[in-house]
């Protein structure tokens, strides 16, 4: 398709909603920008401000390409295969499920995943006359790449997402090194690769930037 003109914020505090059709730039303020459905792969540029970037409820399943810019943005995609730039600043980044590839930018930031408890299966129990429900921890954000996790500023944060069906338990979240750096995750293989992160090999190694609840 021809090559449509940008859409252009202003120096103020925005409401801006993504077409999907054109690329984005929101300008200077603190501007709140909803992702709405991206056939067109145009592209959102927050530009400087501490902007709030979510999806769109009915649209979360394109895949997004984000670039927070300057200041301390909170950016939350849907279940495309997204790309996320948080800039420079303090960013809080969710990049919901899909397989993402995620960039914190310089600065600390703070990476969110979640978690389930799935049912499995069920075993009776002869010694309580009643059934052993089992239940698998599931990762529930894809199979993401973070580029520039940097262990000495940034965290990942990992909690429930709400789906128990019965077991509260906090979830066995496995470290280990694999090729190009450090995977965190769950023993079905599914997790988050942290890019050129070399030196640990379970949680406990890393309890100073992996916060599980």
């Amino acid at each position: 398709m021809p090559k449509i003109s940008p859409t252009y914020g202003t120096k103020n505090n925005d409401t801006l909603t993504h077409d999907g059709m054109r690329d984005l730039y929101a300008g200077a303020g603190d501007d709140t920008i909803t992702l709405a459905k991206n056939n067109y792969n145009a592209k959102i540029y927050a530009e400087v401000g501490n902007d709030t970037i979510k999806e769109d409820y009915y649209n979360s399943s394109t895949n997004d390409w984000v670039d927070g810019g300057k200041g301390n943005d909170k950016i939350l995609t849907g279940s495309g295969n997204d790309t996320v730039q948080g800039g420079d600043g303090n960013d809080d980044i969710t990049g919901g499920t899909g397989n993402d590839l995620l960039s914190g930018g310089a600065n600390s930031d703070v990476f969110h995943f979640n978690y389930a408890k799935e049912y499995v299966s069920s075993e009776w129990n002869p010694e309580t006359y009643s059934y052993d429900y089992i239940y698998e921890d599931v990762w529930k954000d894809g199979s993401d790449i973070i580029k520039d996790f940097n262990v000495a500023q940034d965290h990942i944060k990992i909690s429930s997402s709400g789906y128990y069906y019965g077991d509260s338990s906090t979830p066995t979240v496995q470290v280990k090194a694999v090729t190009g750096g450090t995977w965190v995750g769950f023993k079905d293989g599914s997790g988050v690769v942290l890019q050129n992160v070399y030196g640990y090999t379970s949680a406990t190694d890393a309890s100073a930037w992996l916060h599980i609840a």
